[in-house]
This record gives C-alpha cells, sequence and structure tokens, in this order.
C-alpha cells in the first residue's frame, strides 16, 4: 500500500459509497456478483480498482515542528538542580562528622 494513502479517508469513501450504491441499485443488479467465482470475482475487483484516482485520498503532509522556547526563569529565585543540592547537602554533612 502506497505511504501517502489516506487510509481514513479511503475508508470514509467505501462507507458512504457502499450505503448509497444498496439504496441506489436493486438487489437483483448484484446477483451477478454472487453467481462469480473467486478467480472472477477478483478479476472484476482488480480491473474496478484501476480506475481508482489514488491521488484523492492522500495524506496531508505536515509542516516543520514550532521550536520550543525555554520558558523565562525568575531572577529573584534562579533554579539550582537537585543534584548539586544533594551534593552539597552530603558535602556538610561529612564536614561535620
Amino acid at each position: 500500500m502506497d505511504q501517502g494513502l489516506s487510509l481514513y479517508d479511503v475508508t470514509h469513501e467505501i462507507a458512504q459509497t457502499s450505503q448509497g450504491m444498496m439504496m441506489a441499485i436493486p438487489e437483483e443488479a448484484w446477483r451477478i456478483f454472487s453467481d462469480m467465482t473467486v478467480e472472477e470475482l477478483v478479476t472484476t475487483l482488480c480491473c474496478f480498482a484501476q480506475h481508482v484516482r489514488l491521488t484523492a485520498y492522500r495524506q496531508s503532509t505536515r509542516g516543520p515542528k514550532k521550536p520550543h522556547r525555554k520558558p523565562p526563569g525568575n531572577p529573584k529565585i534562579p533554579h539550582v538542580s537537585t543534584a548539586k543540592l544533594l551534593q552539597e547537602h552530603s558535602t556538610r554533612r561529612l564536614a561535620h562528622l
């Protein structure tokens, strides 16, 4: 299957079209397909599939991601890493022993 094909759009189209065809085309017209062998049905469906415009069901391409900005810090309360705080705490504790 083509990577650029939108499976959502294809299944949506099939669901809508088949529902409309069931209402518009009489049941007798569908009997030709039930009388076919598997090989005949496959050949017929492949013939139908050759006329499908896959470009109508392309996936939309995503644009480039926007860069993430680092939130501004509060200069009154500067950030200190937890590792530095733990290291400082352990060195103070060892100094008192």
